[in-house]
């Protein structure tokens, strides 16, 4: 069970790496928009990092290196409707998921939430 996790928005280019790593050495789960600056060192040594600590780094944006996994929306649709009548019952999101090693090989899958 997930009981502690950050979001890292809008942190100064300068600090946000330094911000990240120290929230992955005390959180399970960190999320955070990577800047558009983002060198690909910082990103390695951010990567090793939540490895070492046994933690979760969730990348939103663009991620200068190699990832353990990325995750891609590919569409999004609501369920439903007929023609003209209904109401909307849920909302699928198709996701490809790929990565390295065992997860080397590309998934595709929905995510669903009734309304």
């Amino acid at each position: 069970m997930l009981e502690r996790f950050a979001v890292v928005r809008r942190v100064p280019v300068d600090r946000w790496a330094v911000t990240v790593a120290a929230l992955l050495d005390g959180l399970g789960l960190v999320a955070a928009e990577v800047p558009a600056a983002m060198r690909p060192g910082e990103a390695r040594r951010l990567t090793a990092r939540a490895r070492e600590r046994g933690a979760v780094l969730v990348a939103a944006g663009s991620w200068p290196a190699e990832a353990a996994l990325r995750l891609r929306a590919e569409g999004s649709g609501w369920q439903g409707l007929g023609t003209g009548h209904g109401r909307l019952a849920e909302r699928a999101l198709r996701v490809r998921v790929e990565g390295r090693g065992a997860a080397a090989r590309a998934r595709v899958g929905v995510l669903a939430q009734a309304c």
